[in-house]
């Protein structure tokens, strides 16, 4: 089998060893990173507002399935509860993104 074979194949049997709430989780971060990265893309945005970029998904990271939840975070949270339920194939790119 090639490297990227077993890569993909790795990745892929993590995904499904975690449980329904750290997939959840995961997803919603990616989310959030993906956005904060497109927004940083080809931007000058002051440093001020990279370091709370930086500050708040520390502190998001550091929550739980539940926290985010219940957070600011919510409407990427509901999203992934959603893309889970309606658009597995989705879903699991998402939780996969980075």
């Amino acid at each position: 089998m090639n490297k990227v074979a077993v890569i993909v194949l790795a990745i892929g049997l993590s995904a499904c060893g975690s449980s329904p709430e750290d997939q959840l989780k995961d997803c919603t971060i990616n989310g959030l990173q993906m956005i904060i990265d497109e927004m940083r893309k080809g931007s000058k945005l002051p440093q001020r507002m990279i370091d709370q970029q930086d500050k708040n998904m520390a502190e998001a990271r550091a929550m739980t399935w539940e926290q985010l939840l219940n957070s600011d975070t919510e409407v990427f949270a509901r999203q992934c509860l959603n893309l889970q339920k309606q658009d597995p194939e989705k879903f699991n790119e998402m939780v996969n993104l980075y």
